[in-house]
C-alpha cells in the first residue's frame, strides 16, 4: 500500500516507485528462490562437514541422494573416479565432483558449507558441491549452473554465504540475494 496526497505530487510519484521497485525486486528474488529449490533439498545440506578425502566426501554426499532416489551407486563411484582424474576444484573456493554419466533419476546438489576450508586437490575449498546430471534435466539445469558458479567464482560472494548461511533457509536467502545483487 502507499499513501499518497489527494493532489498527486513529486513525492508521492518516487514512493510509487519506489514501491513498485520493491515489488518486482521481490517477484524476481521469489522466482529465483523457486529455481533454486528444483535442485536443493534441506535434505542434501550440510554445515561444517569434513572426511579424510575427498572420495569419502562424496560418498557421504552420495548415501543421502541414493536413499532419496536421486542417483544409485554406480553414480557415486562415477563421481569418485572422476575427481580421481583430475580435481573438481575450479577454484579456490568450490568444488564441484559430478559423474561423467548424466543418469541420476533427476538433476540435484548436495551441498557442504563449511567455514573451514578442507583440502581439496591442489586447493582448500569452503563449499563442496556433488552435482547429479539426468539426461533430461541438463538443459532446464544449465541457467541455474551458469548463475550458480559466477557466485562462487566471486571470493567475497563465497564469504559472504559461508558465514551467513548457518542452515539451508539462510543458505538459499543468501544465494539468492547474491545472485540478484
Amino acid at each position: 500500500v502507499v499513501v499518497i496526497q489527494p493532489f498527486l505530487g513529486a513525492a508521492d510519484l518516487e514512493a510509487i516507485r519506489r514501491a513498485i521497485s520493491s515489488v518486482r525486486r521481490h517477484r524476481r528474488r521469489m522466482e529465483i528462490k523457486d529455481e533454486l529449490l528444483e535442485y536443493f533439498d534441506e535434505r542434501l545440506f550440510w554445515r561444517n562437514l569434513q572426511a579424510s578425502s575427498e572420495a569419502d566426501l562424496i560418498r557421504t554426499l552420495g548415501e543421502s541422494m541414493v536413499a532419496l532416489g536421486v542417483i544409485d551407486e554406480s553414480y557415486v563411484e562415477g563421481a569418485i573416479e572422476r575427481e580421481a582424474m583430475s580435481s573438481t576444484a575450479f577454484t579456490d573456493t568450490i568444488a564441484v565432483p559430478h559423474s561423467m554419466v548424466m543418469s541420476a533419476a533427476r538433476t540435484a546438489i548436495a551441498l557442504v558449507v563449511n567455514e573451514t576450508p578442507m583440502p581439496w586437490g591442489e586447493n582448500r575449498v569452503n563449499v563442496i558441491a556433488l552435482i547429479a546430471f539426468s539426461e533430461t534435466g541438463r538443459k532446464a539445469f544449465q541457467t541455474v549452473f551458469d548463475q550458480f558458479v559466477e557466485v562462487f567464482s566471486d571470493r567475497d560472494d563465497v564469504q559472504r554465504i559461508v558465514r551467513r548461511a548457518t542452515d539451508f533457509s539462510s543458505f538459499i536467502d543468501e544465494l539468492v540475494h547474491v545472485i540478484d545483487a
